[in-house]
């Protein structure tokens, strides 16, 4: 019924939940770890939330730190409270 697979929107969450998770920012390296994604996708799905923002991008030195803006607190509060409502459904249907 459901599509297993990661989606767009999956990702995004836990991209923004792992940020959420280490309060609010965390470095580029921690993320990739924590991610369970390649490089190339991460960048990718980063300048996405970049682009509609969720997130920002701050450079310490060399050092790149990826920040939860209001936006991307939100977008993982209403996922979790969607989440919630999708499993009750899928609980009454089976």
């Amino acid at each position: 019924m459901f599509n297993k697979t990661r989606g767009e929107l999956s990702l995004f969450y836990d991209i923004l939940k792992s940020v959420e998770r280490s309060n609010g920012e965390i470095r580029w390296t921690k993320l990739l770890a924590n991610s369970n994604t390649n490089q190339l996708l991460l960048k990718r799905y980063i300048n996405n939330l970049i682009e509609i923002d969720f997130v920002e991008i701050q450079m310490n030195g060399n050092k790149k730190t990826i920040k939860t803006k209001l936006n991307g607190f939100s977008y993982v509060e209403l996922y979790e409270k969607l989440m919630k409502l999708v499993d009750k459904d899928v609980i009454k249907q089976e």
